[in-house]
């Protein structure tokens, strides 16, 4: 890698090989980024497809949860959030497609494929929200069950 500096800026010849150098080494770089993004989009796909039953469970009949990001949504499961620019990322498993809600108001949709989401998103959070399926049911149960527990207790002290 070439760095631009004073030197290099008063001869030109050396500037244009150091230009297509560093060029060169950024499509490789660039090359080698959409490889990973495109291993992060099929694990990501073979994991949902063996989640398929869960989350066409679950689907409708409860909201999906985060267990970082504090939305919830019936649609599939939370992939991301993007707090500066007020952005939810929901998997939506019908469409095979990432669901954008604008945080302020949810019911505005837009949707976003996976070769695009895979170029910006946090895939550690990624993959705990899809993950994170296995997980609710027994979660939403203990919660459950603490509830009942704490509300109970608090009825028998007036009784």
């Amino acid at each position: 890698m070439w760095e631009i500096n004073d030197e290099l800026l008063s001869d030109q010849e050396k500037l244009l090989e150091a230009l297509k150098e560093n060029d060169n080494e950024l499509k490789q770089l660039r090359s080698e980024m959409e490889g990973i993004q495109k291993s992060q989009h099929e694990l990501f796909s073979k994991k949902a497809e063996e989640l398929k039953p869960i989350i066409e469970f679950w689907k409708g009949k409860y909201f999906f949860t985060h267990p970082t990001i504090q939305y919830r949504s019936r649609k599939g499961p939370i992939l991301d959030l993007n707090k500066d620019k007020g952005l939810l990322y929901v998997y939506d498993y019908d469409n095979a497609i990432v669901s954008v809600f604008n945080t302020y108001n949810m019911k505005e949709e837009k949707q976003e494929p996976f070769w695009r989401f895979f170029g910006y998103c946090d895939f550690d959070n990624v993959m705990t929200g899809l993950l994170y399926v296995k997980e609710l049911q027994v979660n939403l149960i203990d919660g459950y069950t603490k509830s009942i527990e704490e509300e109970r207790e608090k009825l028998e002290r007036y009784l």
